[in-house]
Parts: structure tokens; sequence; C-alpha cells
């Protein structure tokens, strides 16, 4: 009697068990992976996990990454599409996609190596988390380049003619209230605001156009009508600037 060989006997064994071994493994194609030399970034993040979108960002930045598994567990990217955007680019596109997700982005100076924080500044009990205190900006250096870099700065406003309370609901719309926030400071009429840079500038120009003096309550209706159109203007411009963040297509 003649015996199968091992071919045969494996042919026979997967028909049996009802399966054949895949020809070859498929290699998964990482969400953000370096094109030209390391020239430029591609971003793929069409049904991807935040914490998969973080490990492949790693050797992209060059710099070690820290978060709280806690936090991103179970946080899928939706971004259909594939963007691409030069390397040097890629840090502003990568705090946008995280700044969707309600995340942001700090390095520590104080720390002997660059590492990126990955946290989220949510609030809990009326307490925002953040691992720094934000720093001061005055509102006559919103324009320059801040001494030390943060995704968050604090601004104090002085308004001459408005009141305070009135304004604020005016210029609420040109900061995020998932992670920034516009508080009064009624016994010197002032505006506390706690917003990205941009965000300040948004604010001190819409201020610019707010605290004037108010001749009459007709030209006070007409002002605020006229500022309404000003606010709106200001806040697609802002979304336009922000859209332009994670880069190129």
């Amino acid at each position: 009697m003649t015996l199968p060989g091992p071919s045969a006997l494996v042919l026979l064994a997967s028909l049996v068990l009802g399966a054949v071994p895949p020809p070859h493994a498929v290699q998964d194609v990482p969400p953000v992976r370096l094109l030209d030399d390391g020239a430029r970034v591609a971003i793929d993040l069409a049904n991807v996990s935040l914490e998969s979108f973080l490990n492949a960002s790693r050797p992209v930045l060059g710099v070690a990454l820290q978060w709280e598994p806690g936090e991103v567990a179970g946080i899928t990217l939706h971004q259909s599409g594939l963007q691409r955007c030069e390397r040097a680019a890629f840090r502003a596109a990568f705090d946008t996609v995280l700044r969707g997700c309600g995340f942001l982005t700090w390095i520590d100076p104080a720390a002997p190596t660059p590492v990126i924080h990955v946290f989220s500044p949510s609030k809990s009990r009326g307490q925002r988390n953040l691992p720094f205190t934000p720093p001061m900006l005055a509102a006559e250096h919103l324009d320059a380049p801040p001494l030390q870099e943060a995704p968050l700065y604090t601004t104090i406003f002085t308004l001459q003619h408005a009141a305070a309370t009135e304004v604020k609901p005016l210029v609420a719309a040109f900061v995020d209230p998932l992670v920034e926030s516009i508080d009064t400071i009624d016994r010197s009429n002032q505006l506390f605001v706690v917003a990205s840079q941009a965000h300040l500038r948004a604010v001190r120009d819409a201020l610019a156009g707010l605290d004037v003096p108010a001749k009459s309550e007709d030209g006070l209706a007409a002002r605020v009508t006229a500022l309404e159109k000003q606010v709106a203007d200001l806040t697609a411009r802002l979304a336009t600037l922000e859209a332009a963040g994670a880069g190129p297509p």
C-alpha cells in the first residue's frame, strides 16, 4: 500500500477542518507614515483608533508622546480620504486632529528631554484638567510669538465703555467651550479669557468694535446689529484658519 505524501496530508487536513491557509499575510498600513524620503507625511484616519494614530505619529514627530490610556481608549477617528502635508507642518496637523477629539498637547519646558503630553482638559467638578498653568499673555502682545509655548493662554481684557457682562455672550462664539473659557471680573469691568492665541486674537478683534461709546439707544441697537455681523464674519474666518491647520490635501 502506498501512503500519501506530506503535501497530500496537509491538503486533506485543510479540507477536513474546512480551512485553507492564506497564501500571504496582509501587512497593515500605519495611519500616519512618511513619504518622499521623509519630506512629506500621509495621514489616513478612516476608522482608526486614536491610540493607533498616536503610536504612528511618534516616529514622524521624532519625540516621545505621553498620554493616559484610559482617556484615549474607545475613541475612533472617522476622517475619510488620504491627506498629505509637509513634515514640518505635521505638528500643527497633529494638534488639529487631537483638538477635534477634545485633546490638547503640551511640552513641559522644565523636562530634561522633550515629551509631548496629550491630555483631555475637560472640566471635572468645575475645574479644568490641565497639567500646567496657562501663561499670562498681555492683550498688546497677542500678535507676537509668546515667550512660553502652550496650548492655552490667559489674557485679561479691560473694557472702557461696554459692560463686560453684556459683551461676554457676544464674544463666546470665538472660544471652544470644551477646553476654553470666558469669565468676567465685575468690579474692574474685565474679561478673563483662557484660550489659544488664535482665539484670543479673535476676541480682541471683536472687542475693538464692541467696546465703543453708545450715544443713543438707536445708535446702540445699530451697533449691536453691525457687531453681530462682524462676529459672524470673524467666526467664519477663524474656522477657515483652523481648517487650514491640517495641511493641504
